[in-house]
Order: C-alpha cells, then sequence, then structure tokens
C-alpha cells in the first residue's frame, strides 16, 4: 500500500529567464520508488509560494488518488496514533492523555461516524451530558480538536467542526482559601 506523500515545492532558478516553481514527488513503478517532477509556473506567474501551494492542490489530490484517506472517525484515531503519539513528536503526558481520552470517551461514540458526520452542536450536547468536571470536558474536547487538525493537515477534510465546541472550564465552586487562623 502507498503511503499519502505531500510531495514538495521548490524554486529553482532558470539561466536567461525567470525562476520557476517545481513540483517534486515520487510513484512506485514495480516496487521500485522513481521521482518525477513537474513545473508548476514562473514566479512571474506565481509570485509568492503561497500562490504557487494554491496551484499545487489539485495535482497533489490526483498523486494521492490511489491512498485511502480516512472515512471513519475510529480510522482517523488509528492514524493519529501512528504517525503523531510517538515519543519524538509528543511528551509521555500527552501521549497518555490523548490514548485515554480517545479510548474511554471518543471512539466508542464517535468511532463509527464518517469524518463528515461529526456536527458541533452534537459534540456539544454530548460533552455536556458526561459526568465530568468542567476542566476534564475541555481536556476532551481539545484532545477531539486535535483528531480533526491532522486531518486538515493530511487534506482529507477541510473543516474541524470541534473548534466551534463551546466548552467552560470554570471550577464548579469556589477555592477554599485558608485563613491564617485556619492554617
Amino acid at each position: 500500500m502507498s503511503r499519502f506523500q505531500q510531495g514538495s515545492l521548490l524554486k529553482m532558478k532558470r539561466k536567461g529567464c525567470p525562476d520557476v516553481w517545481v513540483f517534486r514527488w515520487y510513484e512506485n513503478a514495480t516496487g521500485k520508488r522513481v521521482y518525477k517532477k513537474r513545473t508548476i509556473g514562473s514566479v512571474v506567474e506565481l509570485p509568492t509560494r503561497r500562490d504557487a501551494e494554491k496551484a499545487v492542490v489539485s495535482f497533489r489530490i490526483n498523486i494521492n488518488s490511489e491512498v485511502s484517506a480516512p472515512q471513519r472517525v475510529c480510522d482517523l484515531i488509528a492514524h493519529y496514533r501512528q504517525h503523531e503519539l510517538t515519543p519524538e513528536r509528543k511528551a509521555y503526558a500527552t501521549i497518555e492523555n490523548h490514548l485515554v481520552q480517545c479510548r474511554l470517551y471518543i471512539e466508542p461514540r464517535w468511532g463509527q461516524y464518517r469524518l463528515d458526520a461529526v456536527h458541533t452542536m452534537q459534540v456539544e450536547e454530548w460533552l455536556h451530558s458526561l459526568p465530568l468536571a468542567p476542566a476534564s470536558k475541555t481536556k476532551l474536547k481539545s484532545a477531539f480538536s486535535v483528531l480533526y487538525s491532522h486531518a486538515i493537515r493530511y487534506e482529507w477534510i477541510t473543516f474541524n467542526p470541534i473548534s466551534k465546541v463551546r466548552t467552560s472550564s470554570k471550577r464548579l465552586r469556589e477555592k477554599d482559601v485558608l485563613s491564617p487562623e485556619e492554617f
């Protein structure tokens, strides 16, 4: 199975004419990796890197057409575990926290949903129904939002519905501050 690739965008110098933007990627031909490149346009047509990136979007989708994107939340969680929850990328506490949040709360409730079927208000109502402290609900929302940010980074979706979910991490009761006499 091929892996999803982003390719790379470079500005290359040309003799006697303006520099050009070149997109590079690879293809697996008969089990061997073959590197390819394609000229996207000159710096006159596409003056900034952002312009060149916009021109590459549709081409990038074509080179990844054989790579299947996660369709369900449980598939996204599995991909996130494999690619992001590693000691090289995240702290130990973050890895443990996200694994627990996904295993106990997100996957049982949302695992079989398609990525585009999760809606802001559904998630907000679900969070409010959980018997957790407000700060815990906020941490759960954050872990869920990171999953969708991961999918956006890989260009499988374009919108993070969790980013619009409102939660409060305000304490349920006031802190009990001791007076000098009580201390």
